[in-house]
């Protein structure tokens, strides 16, 4: 599949090692109390368990004691989380907030003690949310302790086993499961298995929410603000099959990401786990294998926190989250195929002829030609690779939250490349479309989606697309405080007079936290980027090349990383003669 950064450096990457990998999470066991030594100190008081949505979360979790005060830890490899209570007072509700196949979360769970395992998942936000007759959010931000009892959890939990029953009995799960307290692994079997195959929603202007079973389709409504709906789910149809089905995707896929491991496999190796139909981001098999076998990039590369959208047939679609040789959060992909072939999953790719993708991304651009300027959007990067397949397209209208009611046009370049809009920034990229106002970005929900309607040049319709943004971008008010890569070599003094060639001693810093970071080299309309290691603060120093040529022109250094909502952090250093 194309490129995660929208170059060839990822270009086979983003699907070709979309080697789902998953994460085996551990929630730990309920709390936890140390004496802490002799001398009479209290002891220590912990509740740990699982975050995760079929998925891991990858986020953090808030628990709120009775009195209304709260602590934040990190959720981590695998969904677990441990956070010490020992100086609050129960009843306790629990937020867990981040990402997880392509999605934003913020899901609630809710405990009377410190005595348990404490999970947090849409089955357990759902029980919240019963409990108080309201989005579990809102109980959140303003709980009741008086209705938090052992009675209300225990009777809550029960009524919604029982509306699932069926479908937990098909999955193997045991009938008298503590959907709250049981103890669980993400390895798609028993109640993960539950959390891969039901997916809730929940709409806050109705107060209903909605659980489908994604093998069968089949919905059932859970009004909050009512205690006596019981409607079940019942249609089990292929849901036993299909669980050993996603098993063998998962195990698949992670066939294809071993062959990452060490080093590059041979194109023949990548081949054999396609299916001839194979089409992802308009790259064919044959071009796909042929680029992911020849990218050094790609050693190590792995997908984790693979979601089941849909079984039909013999044919699934998964979502997956890409993570770099460091462990780092790069991108997420949906809508990726795969087509049963006798035992085996093959490879098809997201069938589309185009390459359609979308990033929050906020800027910082230093530059001799202008004051220090700071920019947040919509990246929208449309390329049509392979023209054969697609002949007559020449325009993109997208649509969707914080953009103006007509859309934001984008349009086909004779010379190929990503399309652009009109007016593009080339200090920032010239499909970046830059939201002016914080009222227009507070107003893009979590998980908003956006339509993205192709048109040939006769003004038919080609393709239709809708792509989700998990995260807002960030505010011009964040920005004031988001740490972005600070550029220390080169400076715009030392990066004038650079004509082309090798460029050396790329370094900074960022955020302690940060991993990886992706650096890119522009000069007179040559690029090259890379994925290069960071830690402790500090990345580089590093080189990039390209060709010599004139120093006239332009050159620019970017810098970036990308957070857990898939939103990316760019710092620009640009000369202009």
């Amino acid at each position: 599949m194309k490129a995660f950064r929208k170059t060839t450096i990822a270009a086979a990457c983003a699907a070709a090692c979309a080697a789902v990998l998953l994460t085996a999470c551990g929630g730990g066991g309920g709390s936890t109390a140390s004496t802490g030594g002799t001398g009479g100190t209290a002891p220590t008081v912990t509740i740990s368990g699982t975050a995760a949505a079929g998925a891991a979360l990858v986020g953090t979790v808030t628990v709120k004691d009775s009195t209304g005060k709260t602590k934040t830890v990190p959720i981590g490899p695998g969904g677990g989380y441990s956070v010490d209570v020992t100086d609050m007072t129960g009843p306790f509700v629990f937020r867990a907030e981040g990402s997880v196949g392509g999605r934003t979360y913020v899901i609630h769970s809710a405990a009377t003690d410190a005595t348990k395992t404490v999970n947090v998942t849409p089955l357990t936000d759902l029980i919240v949310a019963n409990i108080a007759g309201q989005i579990a959010e809102n109980f959140f931000d303003n709980p009741d302790a008086k209705k938090l009892t052992p009675a209300t959890l225990a009777a809550q939990q029960t009524a919604l086993r029982e509306r699932l029953q069926t479908v937990l009995t098909a999955l193997g799960v045991d009938a008298a499961v503590d959907l709250l307290h049981t103890q669980f692994t993400v390895n798609n079997t028993k109640l993960d298995a539950a959390l891969d195959v039901l997916r809730v929603s929940v709409d806050p202007a109705t107060n209903l929410a909605t659980i489908t079973n994604v093998i069968t389709q089949e919905k059932i409504e859970d009004n909050l603000a009512s205690t006596t709906d019981a409607t079940k789910l019942t249609d089990t149809t292929n849901v036993a099959t299909g669980l050993t089905d996603l098993q063998a995707i998962v195990a698949t896929m992670k066939t294809f990401s071993d062959l990452f491991a060490a080093g590059l496999p041979e194109e023949a190796k990548i081949l054999a786990l396609l299916h001839t139909d194979f089409l992802h981001q308009d790259q064919l098999g044959a071009n796909f294998a042929a680029e992911a076998s020849g990218m050094p990039e790609n050693v190590g590369i792995k997908f984790t926190n693979v979601e089941l959208q849909s079984l039909v047939g013999d044919t699934a679609k998964v979502s997956f989250d890409v993570v770099d040789k460091n462990g780092v959060l790069e991108q997420h992909d949906r809508d990726f195929q795969l087509k049963k072939v006798g035992d085996k999953w093959l490879w098809l790719g997201n069938q589309s002829k185009l390459e359609v993708e979308q990033f929050a991304m906020s800027f910082q651009v230093h530059s001799n030609i202008q004051a220090t300027t700071k920019t947040t959007g919509i990246e929208f990067w449309i390329e049509d690779l392979d023209g054969a397949n697609s002949p007559a397209v020449s325009y993109a209208v997208v649509t969707g939250p914080g953009l103006p009611d007509a859309g934001v046009t984008l349009t086909k370049p004779g010379s190929g490349g990503s399309w652009f809009i009109s007016g593009g920034s080339g200090l920032t990229n010239h499909n970046f479309y830059p939201i002016t106002t914080d009222a227009a970005i507070n107003s893009i929900p979590d998980n908003a989606v956006y339509t993205i309607i192709v048109r040939n040049g006769n003004n038919t319709v080609f393709a239709t697309y809708e792509k989700k943004l998990p995260k807002r971008p960030y505010t011009h008010a964040e920005m004031a405080t988001l740490a972005f890569p600070i550029i220390t070599a080169p400076t715009l003094t030392q990066l004038a007079p650079y004509a082309g060639g090798t460029l050396n001693g790329i370094q900074g810093t960022v955020p302690a936290n940060v991993k990886s970071v992706w650096a890119a080299l522009l000069h007179n309309g040559n690029y090259v980027d890379g994925l290069f290691k960071a830690g402790e603060g500090k990345f580089g120093p590093f080189s990039l090349t390209l060709p010599s040529g004139a120093s006239s022109g332009f050159r620019s250094v970017r810098v970036s990383y990308i957070d857990g909502f898939y939103r990316e952090a760019i710092t620009v250093h640009h000369v202009s003669n």
